[in-house]
């Protein structure tokens, strides 16, 4: 929109049918105010524009047809303070204010204004356009951005999070910030009634104390289908919009929104698999006509939420799976390991029997004064060792004390309770499968401590005990085997087949830990495994 042409300088415009002539063909209004403010001309574009006939406009003043009145007073100054200084603000620009027309209905405009000379007297030529489907343009084009960066926000926001609390949480606050709008809400289904919504604590909030009644009154709530804003989108499947709800009898908490001057809301479901997983509300301190565009886009939005809700599904369904998987797995390569253990043992034992047995034999022949003590003593001993195994093998379905089972494995080995050995501890009970590993546990011990160590000299003298320590509800069985009285070298150059036995058995059966300690005189075997074992 043009000033006056530049190319027409005002000394041609001289004679009223000159001036005519570039009002009545003028594209814009044309409207010619003299110093006072009064309408001295108005062409055919101003009586389109803005209602008033040139008959009605001429002689009245400008600022009573055209200006808002919050405006007027402004207007009436900037023309005092040109006629004061020959200076103003808006001359010889362009610049888009609003106007009114004859209805009482204002619009923008673009306008520019210069001063000219007619006659020896000060007027002022106005050029004005409507500009309200420009206007219209450019607020839909803005719209449209924002719905499209709302959209690509929330779509990427709920994207990258891990559940769909975060999901919610993220969506609330894209939204209310795009908006404008203050309060963002969410609400899920009731599990008890799913055709109910309940509140939850999802809130985004521009100012949390001034908004706290409306938090806790809707806390309490529980929205039927149907019932208010959040019960009719779960009704509809659809975003629903609510103007002037301090009003609106479909409004749950109209009187309320009165208090808290809330004016106008809309909300929309998530959905997945068509089932309505949540319903976002928000609410605006403002009148606001329902906004097609806005809830076509949350409708995408809610569409959006809920693909990310049944992606956040399918991972943790396929995390179950995996943990179950690999448990499957390790479960099988524990058992695997185990009968691999247990067929190495039965192996390893039938061999070592047969040493413990002469060991027992022996041991039994020189403490016997005659063959026929002799014969009472070992037969004795080897019915000791059947009943260990009997015991253990009974075990499967009872617990043993730990206690007595080490007393039985001794015995059967010919090694009673006395100067040589020496057992103390607590009743601890072993189920099953703990008491057949401390059988294989203290039965290598044993063995080991007959062929190389204490037991194999005369000398030589055994501690065996054990404590159980407790720390709240958990605990741990701490056992020492302690060597004494026999000359040792330090440490094995190499770990035999009983010591991997041993290791591997408190490690993988028992959930535990052994230390070995090689000292000059002896050896101590300290083992520790979790209180569990024991149920």
């Amino acid at each position: 929109m043009e000033l006056v042409a530049k190319s027409v300088p005002d000394a041609e415009i001289t004679s009223g049918e000159a001036l005519r002539t570039v009002l009545e063909t003028a594209l814009d209004a044309v409207v010619v105010m003299d110093a006072e403010g009064a309408v001295v001309d108005w062409n055919r574009m101003a009586e389109a524009t803005f209602g008033w006939t040139s008959s009605e406009a001429v002689g009245q003043l400008m600022a009573d047809l055209i200006i808002p009145p919050r405006y007027r007073e402004a207007h009436n100054r900037g023309l005092a303070h040109y006629l004061d200084t020959g200076q103003g603000p808006i001359l010889r620009q362009r610049i888009e204010i609003t106007a009114l027309h004859k209805s009482g209905r204002e619009f923008p405009i673009e306008l520019s204004v210069t001063p000219t000379d007619l006659a020896g007297r000060t007027n002022f030529l106005g050029f004005l356009r409507d500009i309200s489907e420009r206007r219209r343009a450019e607020e839909l084009l803005e719209r449209q951005l924002r719905d499209a960066n709302l959209l690509w926000r929330v779509t990427g926001l709920a994207a990258q999070t891990g559940s769909l609390h975060d999901a919610l949480t993220a969506s609330l606050e894209a939204i209310c910030e795009m908006t404008g709008w203050p309060i963002g809400h969410a609400l899920i289904p009731s599990e008890a009634a799913p055709m109910r919504l309940e509140s939850t604590a999802i809130w985004r909030l521009d100012s949390p104390e001034k908004f706290q009644m409306l938090t806790e009154v809707t806390a309490g709530v529980e929205f039927s289908i149907g019932v208010g804003l959040p019960g009719q989108a779960l009704q509809s499947g659809e975003p629903v919009w609510m103007s002037n709800l301090d009003t609106n009898p479909a409004f749950f908490r109209a009187r309320m929104s009165r208090e808290l001057g809330v004016r106008a809301g809309f909300a929309f479901p998530v959905k997945s698999a068509g089932r309505v997983i949540a319903v976002l509300e928000f609410f605006s301190e403002h009148p606001a006509r329902p906004d097609p565009e806005l809830l076509l886009t949350v409708r995408t939005i809610g569409d959006q939420v809920g693909r990310v809700f049944e992606r956040i599904q399918s991972e943790d369904m396929l995390r179950k799976e995996k943990l179950a998987l690999e448990q499957e797995v390790a479960e099988r390569k524990r058992v695997e390991r185990h009968q691999a253990l247990l067929l190495a043992e039965l192996n390893h034992r039938v061999k070592n029997m047969l040493t413990v047995v002469m060991g027992i034999a022996a041991q039994t022949a020189r403490a016997s004064p005659s063959i026929q003590s002799f014969s009472e003593s070992f037969l004795g001993r080897l019915s000791s060792l059947a009943h260990t195994y009997t015991l253990l093998t009974a075990a499967n379905w009872e617990t043993t004390p730990l206690g007595g089972l080490a007393e039985g494995l001794f015995s059967s080995h010919a090694v009673p309770c006395g100067p040589r050995l020496a057992l103390s501890g607590p009743a601890v009970m072993l189920e099953p499968r703990a008491a057949l590993s401390m059988s294989m546990i203290l039965h290598e011990l044993i063995t080991n401590a007959l062929k190389y160590g204490a037991l194999a000299t005369s000398d030589g003298h055994i501690s065996l005990s054990w404590t159980l320590e407790r720390a709240g509800d958990t605990g741990r069985v701490v056992i020492r085997w302690r060597e004494m009285g026999v000359l040792l070298n330090g440490p094995p150059t190499r770990a035999g087949f009983g010591s991997k036995m041993i290791e591997a058995t408190v490690r993988h059966e028992l959930r535990g830990m052994v230390i070995a300690d090689w000292r000059s005189d002896g050896v101590e075997y300290r083992i520790e495994f979790p209180s569990r074992s024991l149920d």
